[in-house]
């Protein structure tokens, strides 16, 4: 239900134990609505962009800006 049960213990090593009362747990999942009122496919959208893309870029020219949405090969070069 949020509450921490034990810990947090930062000077030493040491083993943390805690009861938990497992009849909470069908009532703590009405809290955390994954697919319920929280999805909002509406308002939020997940967008994974798998395209490769080079980890540094470099330029010749001070003004040159290189485009974040330039595609690359998974050599680094450009297409």
């Amino acid at each position: 239900m949020g509450e921490v049960l034990a810990g947090p213990v930062l000077d030493q090593e040491i083993l943390l134990t805690a009861d938990l009362d497992m009849a909470l747990i069908p009532r703590a999942r009405y809290d955390f609505d994954p697919v319920g009122h929280y999805a909002r496919p509406d308002i939020f959208r997940l967008h994974v962009d798998t395209t490769d893309r080079r980890a540094v870029r470099t330029s010749d020219s001070p003004s040159a800006s290189p485009s974040a949405d330039s595609p690359t090969t998974s050599l680094g070069h450009r297409p």
